[in-house]
């Protein structure tokens, strides 16, 4: 996988879409392919409108948990 994921296994991952410039991993995990999504504080991409704009873990967390992930 590159050195972005230096720890991952081979053949404990799958691709599941094309790398892209259109959106990111965020956006793919709330199901939009139009747009790249990220909480910046200039608003230069799209963030759901009142999510705080902070990259802060509990930020993302908190916009996985409104689109029904859960985490273990």
């Amino acid at each position: 996988m590159g050195p972005d994921f230096p720890r991952l296994l081979p053949g404990r991952y799958r691709v599941t879409s094309p790398r892209t410039t259109s959106y990111n991993c965020i956006a793919w995990a709330m199901g939009d392919t139009r747009r790249w999504w990220w909480p910046d504080s200039l608003g230069i991409y799209y963030w759901p409108p009142g999510w705080p704009r902070d990259a802060a873990l509990g930020v993302f967390l908190d916009a996985l948990g409104r689109a029904g992930f859960e985490t273990t």
